[in-house]
């Protein structure tokens, strides 16, 4: 068996909306490159990943993370 290898990271932003219009308007730079890279990243990745993030003061708990086919499922959020 291999060992687990864990990564999370932390942000105070909605992270995981797309598709989402708003990402796309002038004033939201990086927000999409951001997405691309996070996706990138998580299926490059062989372990799980926590991302943890608050913006809408919702409590959540999802795989929102899609690729161009199918659910990253090894990526799961926790919205506060």
């Amino acid at each position: 068996m291999r060992p687990v290898r864990p990564a999370k990271t932390v942000r105070d932003a909605r992270v995981v909306e797309r598709p989402c219009d708003e990402s796309r308007l002038p004033d939201k730079d990086g927000y999409v490159p951001f997405l691309d890279a996070l996706t990138a990243e998580t299926s490059a990745f062989d372990g799980r990943i926590g991302l943890v993030h608050g913006d809408t003061h919702d409590f959540k708990i999802d795989k929102p993370l899609r690729d161009a086919t199918h659910l990253l499922p090894n990526l799961t959020r926790v919205q506060t």
